[in-house]
């Protein structure tokens, strides 16, 4: 019995790494609220506003929790808020050869007044070779938003997420982001071989 409670904790230890292998990147949100977390989330600033980010527990998204970011009360129960803005962004290295990549986010917003995903495309030197971005749909349901950028000559993928509420101090603005999931040559990555990490 003892060695039957051994094996099943290393099969679970091997089911959770492998789970972490696949998400090197985190491109699921999982480990944003860590402190060495891979995703740059910009702070609120009374001066510039911003948002409060937050794990969603009221929602249940294939398999897992969204990462939420809310607008902030200038005061307790005032019902005014703060100028609404959420960003994420993470460099990444992509490993494999591929002709074009393909980036789709899942999110959905309330009171957004523009959001958008943004990749630029960079080589070893750091030096930008393409770039492109998509507007984010507006909407309070679950969307998808697709960016195809030219991959050739290029290992390195700056991900920039923002989205800017109205000019309504009275309305509270919501950005949900689910995951990005990322295909090169329309195929699913091998994320095993993604070895180096650029800060």
């Amino acid at each position: 019995m003892k060695y039957v409670y051994v094996l099943l904790i290393c099969l679970n230890c091997c089911v959770v790494h492998g789970q972490h292998n696949n998400d090197v990147y985190d491109l699921e949100f999982r480990q944003c609220l860590n402190e060495d977390g891979r995703w740059n989330i910009t702070p609120f600033m009374a001066g510039n506003g911003g948002s409060a980010c937050s794990v969603d527990s009221t929602e249940f998204v294939q398999g897992k929790y969204p990462l939420i970011f809310r607008s902030i009360e200038m005061f307790p129960a005032s019902r005014s808020y703060y100028r609404f803005s959420a960003r994420l962004s993470q460099q990444l290295f992509i490993p494999g050869n591929y002709q074009q990549l393909e980036f789709t986010l899942n999110s959905k917003c309330l009171n957004v007044n523009r959001g958008w995903l943004k990749v630029v495309a960079l080589n070893e030197k750091e030096e930008c070779l393409y770039q492109d971005s998509v507007q984010i749909h507006k909407k309070d349901e679950w969307n998808r938003c697709v960016l195809k950028l030219p991959a050739q000559g290029a290992c390195l993928f700056r991900i920039e997420i923002y989205a800017v509420g109205e000019d309504d101090w009275l309305k509270a603005s919501l950005f949900s982001v689910d995951r990005i999931q990322i295909l090169g040559d329309g195929k699913n990555i091998d994320w095993s071989e993604s070895l180096p990490v650029f800060p």
